[in-house]
């Protein structure tokens, strides 16, 4: 994201991924393998990440609460 931007609490993060796993893709090295979950899913895996920048006066214990 090439910008900041503030959110209220209670915001929630939504991340969307899309594989193309058809023999179109020229990354795909075997369209036809079959992939299921496993320890080595890594091929077929996709994480969000994101940065939080809180101010230096607040509670860092209590900024995230589960609720």
């Amino acid at each position: 994201m090439a910008r900041r931007i503030r959110t209220g609490c209670g915001t929630r993060f939504q991340a969307v991924a899309w594989y193309d796993n058809s023999k179109a893709n020229p990354h795909n090295l075997d369209a036809d393998a079959a992939v299921r979950w496993g320890e080595q899913a890594y091929d077929e895996m996709m994480v969000g990440f994101f940065d939080v920048g809180v101010p230096a006066g607040v509670d860092k214990q209590h900024f995230f609460i589960r609720k």
